[in-house]
Parts: C-alpha cells; structure tokens; sequence
C-alpha cells in the first residue's frame, strides 16, 4: 500500500458486488469507493444545504419553512424512496 492508503474490511458478497460496480463504470474499486464517499454529504453539510435553502426561500420568496414544512418534506422523499424501492 502507498503511504496514505488503508484498507477496510467488508464481507465478500460486499467485496464483489464493488468489484462488479467498479467494472461497470470502467474504474478500480478504490476510485468507486472514493466516489460514493464523495457523493454522501455528512449530516453537517446536509444541514448547512437546508439552512442555505431556507435562506433563500426567505429572501427571494418571503417564504418561511417552519419544522412542520421541514417535516412534511421529510416525509414525501421517505415515501418517494419507499416507492422507488418498491418499483425495483
């Protein structure tokens, strides 16, 4: 290994199903786990986007979203992922 680099430990049904992800998007499966590792935002950086938005919303629409809005949206993307892994 470089210096810098770690290794983690996953399951081997884990392990190859990275290993077919990878292939598929013609990268090594370190670039494929940096990319999803890239793509998830903390809930830090979740929190930052919905504060931006709320911002937003307020000054260019005058639109203020309290907890119930924030909570009804929450519950619409549960519902859209629930039907989106139901329809796969």
């Amino acid at each position: 290994m470089a210096k810098g680099d770690t290794s983690i430990k996953v399951s081997e049904q884990t392990r190859e199903r990275l290993t077919l992800l990878a292939a598929e998007q013609h990268m090594t499966v370190r670039e494929l786990v940096g990319n999803l590792a890239a793509m998830m935002p903390t809930d830090e950086e979740i929190a930052e986007r919905v504060r931006r938005t709320r911002a937003a919303l307020a000054e260019h629409f005058g639109v203020e979203v309290g907890p119930a809005e924030l909570a009804a949206g929450a519950r619409l993307r549960e519902e859209i992922a629930r039907r989106a892994i139901a329809a796969a």
